[in-house]
Parts: C-alpha cells; structure tokens; sequence
C-alpha cells in the first residue's frame, strides 16, 4: 500500500473557508480517484491552529500518481482555496508491518 499526507497551513481566521471549500470541492474529486482505499482529511484541535492534513491510501504508488506533486496538491487545495493557504508540502509513504492486501479494515468505522 502506498499512503500519501498533505499537510496545509492556512492563513490564520480563513480556516473555516479553507474546510469548506475543500469538503465541497476537494475530498468528493479524490474520494472516486480508482484505487483509493481510505481518505481521512484532518482539521485543527486547538482554536487557534492553522494546520489541516489529508491522509490518503492507495492500493499502489501508480494509483497515487499524477504528472506532479504540485498536481496532486492542486486537486487538494483548488484555485478558490489558494488564496487561503499560507504553505503546503505532500509526503509520499510506503506502508509496512500490515498485509498489502488487509483482509479487513485496520481501523474500525465510527
């Protein structure tokens, strides 16, 4: 499996914008991409956080790719959210210690 962490750090008071615009534009788009096997998008704990991440995991690295990170990133964060984002990086993970093909779920839904 291939697991891929956006993190974002959004202009401090533009969080809630930030949320919204990637729930409505960002995680449907990502959520049918062939070859997904979860998608877990993370927002601040604390109120005066800026930073949001988006786990995503893969069946395997070709599944993931596109042309760029920089690609990849732009179906995160769209054109309406870039003025909201303050920086960004993408981290690209080979898992390990679980079977590449789980039999069930890792973690249980809530």
């Amino acid at each position: 499996m291939f697991i891929r962490l956006f993190h974002a750090r959004v202009r401090p008071g533009r969080q809630a914008e930030f949320k919204r615009t990637v729930e409505m534009l960002s995680l449907p788009a990502i959520q049918e991409k062939s070859g997904m096997i979860a998608c877990y998008p993370g927002q601040p704990v604390g109120a005066g956080s800026t930073d949001f991440i988006l786990v995503t995991v893969w069946r395997d690295v070709e599944d993931a790719e596109t042309r760029t990170k920089e690609d990849w990133a732009r179906a995160i964060v769209p054109a309406e959210a870039l003025p909201l984002v303050e920086d960004w990086n993408l981290y690209d993970y080979k898992s390990y210690g679980v079977f590449e093909q789980p039999l069930k779920p890792l973690f249980k839904s809530i």
